[in-house]
């Protein structure tokens, strides 16, 4: 791995692990209010779920970062720029396909297609529904999907032999 490429991603894995650490943080501070305070914790589906969901998205683009040293042979401020971004944008919860675009899309073919306007259209009724059961329903399916997508596809975007 060349030092040029670990010196560009440092900054990412900075961002992406404060992400980390914030999800962690209230984990073990859901943790301590369940067993240390008098008043019930209450905590629905859909919390869990988005917040695995979160990490898994935090932790896959970790992993495919590397993937960056075969795809990107010059590194401009332009590409920098992007991926500090993407990183920032997940910190912040957001998530699309920017990780690779049609490459990485191609790799998971037409359901990949299919689950970004499937997951679109179902954003959708999120974004109008008001019951947790709705939401906690969309979280766990956001959650599965992409940990179907991201252990099927993590070995076609897997280091090559160096």
């Amino acid at each position: 791995m060349s030092d040029r490429f670990q010196h560009v991603m440092v900054l990412t894995s900075i961002i992406i692990g404060l992400g980390i650490t914030n999800l962690l943080l209230g984990l073990s501070g859901a943790i301590e209010r369940f067993t240390e305070s008098t008043r019930p914790l209450r905590l629905s589906w859909a919390t869990v779920f988005w917040s695995a969901y979160s990490f898994l998205l935090m932790v896959l683009f970790w992993w495919w970062e590397f993937r960056l040293l075969d795809l990107l042979k010059q590194w401009s401020l332009w590409n920098y720029f992007l991926v500090i971004c993407y990183a920032v944008v997940l910190f912040l919860q957001v998530d699309s396909y920017m990780k690779g675009g049609l490459v990485y899309i191609n790799a998971t073919g037409i359901l990949t297609w299919g689950w970004n306007l499937a997951g679109l259209l179902i954003a959708v009724v999120g974004f109008r529904s008001t019951r947790i059961r709705t939401h906690s329903t969309i979280a766990i399916l956001f959650f599965v999907w992409t940990l179907i997508i991201g252990f099927n596809v993590s070995p076609l975007l897997g280091l090559p032999n160096r």
